[in-house]
């Protein structure tokens, strides 16, 4: 694939792969200060016949790519990153305070609980006419009465 124009997604000319480095294509890209990206190959598609390599990924997405002298780095970028050898929780069901998945207002099982029973009917968040969500609240109840 060496010499091949590659396209990205976003139907851009992303520059020239210059050469192949394990799962990589390393892509080359500028006149006068030319830069090099690494692109996986899983995100790369070549058709032989028009000398072109067609990524499945935009643009910024491969310009904005670490350098290839980190891999961990670069498959992050692209979201392909293998377990990670040495995890925080070490599997043990354990969520960390700034994890994603844990809701900001989640405190104790106690605490839950004492929201819950200071809620009237109609009020909890999987209720319809409930002020948590999209149904605009108070203003929704009272437009309905």
């Amino acid at each position: 694939m060496k010499g091949y124009t590659v396209i990205t997604s976003d139907e851009k000319k992303a520059g020239n792969v210059v050469d192949e480095q394990g799962i990589y294509l390393i892509v080359e890209h500028g006149t006068l200060r030319k830069t090099r990206h690494a692109l996986p190959r899983a995100f790369a598609t070549a058709d032989d016949a028009k000398q072109i390599v067609r990524a499945t990924v935009p643009s910024g997405i491969l310009h904005d790519a670490p350098a290839l002298d980190d891999e961990a780095a670069v498959a992050r970028h692209y979201g392909i990153a293998g377990p990670d050898p040495d995890p925080p929780t070490h599997g043990d069901g354990d969520i960390l305070p700034e994890d994603p998945a844990r809701p900001a207002d989640e405190g104790t099982a106690a605490e839950r609980a004492l929201r819950r029973e200071h809620l009237q009917p109609g009020e909890g968040p999987n209720d319809r006419g409930s002020s948590i969500g999209i149904t605009g609240g108070d203003r929704f109840r009272d437009a309905q009465r």
